[in-house]
């Protein structure tokens, strides 16, 4: 029998950036993760999650 799993992880990592206080924070901050100058990796992972289904049910998320 196969069943359909979905994977999800929630990556996370506080870091800090210099920015222009005359432009807008938000899209600096974006810009700088746009820029792959900072890449989450394992050592990041805060949560890891899985969900199972089948044709008859869909189980709830599941922490791994």
């Amino acid at each position: 029998m196969k069943i359909k799993v979905t994977y999800e992880e929630t990556l996370a990592r506080e870091v800090e950036i210099d920015v222009d206080p005359t432009q807008d924070i938000e899209q600096q901050a974006r810009e700088y993760y746009k820029a792959e100058r900072v890449a989450l990796n394992h050592n990041d992972l805060q949560v890891a999650l899985f969900l199972t289904e089948r044709d008859d049910i869909i189980n709830d998320w599941e922490s791994i």
